[in-house]
């Protein structure tokens, strides 16, 4: 019969505690984090494609490229120009007239034989192409970037959430604890402990709430927003991920690995085609045209042909030094680049494998926790266990669920991390 007294007593007093709760207090203690525009993860990827610092110094790259690409094409195309002259002449002989003549030129420049600027070209060209792949992996990497600043900023949202739901369930512990001791059926020890384990979620809050305020300004400066972009938290990112099927394809990093060696290789051809005769041809037509009838007018047609054959020239030898040192050293990064990717792929599987093997545990410790607490709870409620205890199972409970929801975060961002690593494109992983 105590029991049942005790019990319903106890009831009573949580639920004028959970209503007396005051809503601001609680936000005075665990203040939100500063209001930022909110935005989907699709529509920060598209935004991203385009917006990006990165994609624009990229693209600004590649426009660079097909200029120099360009120009070197103009090397070896025939070139025209046309001249147009006046001349007037005054003689101080006595009747002796002055003379007027207007003149004109046309000049065609083509080279014939150049094998020195083809082959620069086909180094231009190169360098175009491997630009165009380096603009198509920097989006891969900013999608990659942003898609784990966004996972990141959405776990921490969460326990933002989570953090504050048990500083509500604390706070009315706290007040049931000061209704047992005004009842005399408690000690202040119940009371104390309760305001220390708030103080300690208070410290987790604010270190976690900072956290977040930080990958807002990280996902603005991504999109290159001047101010935080926060996650608009309506969507699974379960739903984005899709595991790719079948083999990855060559990793964008050893792809531009190869074209700089492709670029070292050519530029070295390019140097030693310097030594290749050169033959050039120019075409010149002019006319002159006196401004008095009697003047006769005439016609000249100039044919130059110039074959350059370079005997010694220290440069073009120290030249072909210089660019054959560049092409082994490209070769020597290719093959490093070959390792460290392989490398950071093994890695990256051990991590997303331990980091799925701790999710499980986690799960199994937040259900502990969970069914511990019920029954602390129960014992309490029936008279038999103390409120120090529940606090207790509380924190623990608390602790677990904390680490399995991260878990679970970090576990999709392993599982990015790896793809990423075998060099799935964004797209493909995104369901973009």
């Amino acid at each position: 019969m105590m029991n049942f007294i005790f019990f319903t007593t106890l009831v009573l007093a949580l639920g004028d505690a959970a209503s007396d709760i005051d809503a601001s207090y609680l936000e005075e203690l665990f203040p939100a984090p500063p209001a930022a525009t909110t935005m989907s993860l699709k529509n920060m990827l598209e935004k991203a494609q385009e917006e990006s610092f990165a994609v624009q110094k990229a693209l600004m790259a590649e426009e660079s490229s097909k200029a120099g690409k360009d120009q070197g094409l103009a090397g070896f195309l025939p070139r025209i120009s046309a001249e147009a002259a006046y001349r007037g002449n005054r003689t101080v002989v006595p009747d002796k007239e002055p003379t007027h003549t207007l003149s004109g030129t046309a000049n065609l420049w083509l080279p014939l034989i150049d094998v020195g600027s083809w082959s620069a070209f086909s180094a231009r060209n190169l360098r175009y192409q491997k630009d165009q792949i380096n603009t198509e992996y920097i989006r891969q990497e900013v999608a990659y970037k942003l898609t784990v600043a966004y996972l990141q900023a959405e776990s921490i949202a969460l326990l933002l959430k989570l953090l504050r739901e048990e500083a509500g369930a604390i706070l009315a512990q706290s007040q049931i604890a000061a209704w047992r001791i005004a009842s005399g059926i408690g000690s202040a020890s119940e009371e104390l402990a309760a305001q220390m384990e708030l103080i300690s979620l208070q410290q987790e809050y604010l270190a976690a709430r900072k956290n977040y305020i930080e990958q807002c300004e990280t996902l603005g400066e991504i999109l290159a927003q001047d101010g935080p972009i926060a996650p608009e938290h309506t969507e699974n990112i379960n739903n984005f991920l899709k595991e790719p099927e079948g083999n990855a394809p060559e990793h964008l990093e050893l792809t531009l690995a190869q074209k700089s060696l492709a670029i070292a290789e050519q530029e070295l051809k390019s140097s030693r085609f310097n030594y290749i005769p050169s033959l050039i041809s120019n075409w010149q037509i002019g006319a002159t045209w006196p401004l008095k009838p009697e003047g006769d007018n005439t016609l000249a047609l100039g044919v130059a042909v110039t074959l350059s054959i370079p005997l010694f020239n220290y440069s073009l030898i120290a030249g072909i030094k210089t660019q054959k040192a560049a092409a082994r050293s490209a070769r020597l990064a290719y093959e490093e680049q070959k390792q460290t990717l392989a490398r950071e792929e093994r890695l990256a599987m051990e991590d997303m494998r331990q980091i799925s093997a701790l999710s499980k545990l986690y799960e199994k410790q937040a259900t502990l926790a969970e069914a511990r607490l019920t029954l602390d709870m129960g014992d309490y409620q029936n008279g038999k266990g103390s409120a120090l205890t529940v606090i207790e199972s509380r924190k623990s409970h608390q602790v677990a669920k904390v680490r399995h929801l991260r878990q679970q975060y970090e576990l999709n961002i392993a599982r990015l991390k790896y793809w990423q690593r075998q060099g799935w494109p964004a797209a493909t992983i995104l369901g973009q």
